[in-house]
């Protein structure tokens, strides 16, 4: 898997796993052109975009996870999860937060495995759906 910028065109025909597919409306250019100017990254793998993902800085020291999986990425996840890991390690924040589906166990698992510690519950955080908030503070 090669690491690249993220670029708009990345979300074009970019199919969500199943336990994201609630997001699959943020999947257009003009999302996708906000995330480009931030510090946001993609897998691709014999040309095609596997995962898409970022830290989105709140304020000095604290920034929010975001990742896109798409519905290839499981054969890819070592090398996803290892780019991500590299990049959480490196990363100028102090504390960083994601959100996580509460019914998302393969989430929960990789946020953990991420370093991320479970904060709390957020009820009805997104689309009426509950999610635990993480954090990896340094």
């Amino acid at each position: 898997m090669e690491v690249i910028p993220f670029k708009a065109e990345h979300l074009e025909g970019f199919k969500l796993q199943p336990m994201q597919s609630v997001s699959q409306q943020y999947c257009n250019k003009e999302f996708g052109q906000a995330l480009e100017q931030l510090n946001s990254w993609s897998g691709i793998v014999n040309n095609k975009i596997v995962a898409c993902a970022g830290v989105v800085e709140q304020w000095k020291g604290r920034g929010i996870a975001w990742a896109f999986l798409s519905i290839e990425a499981g054969a890819h996840m070592n090398k996803i999860h290892r780019a991500v890991k590299r990049y959480l390690d490196m990363a100028d924040q102090q504390r960083i937060e994601a959100a996580v589906d509460c019914n998302f166990n393969a989430g929960i698992r990789w946020i953990e495995m991420l370093g991320f510690k479970l904060e709390g519950k957020m009820s009805k955080y997104e689309f009426g759906k509950d999610y635990y908030l993480y954090a990896r503070v340094k």
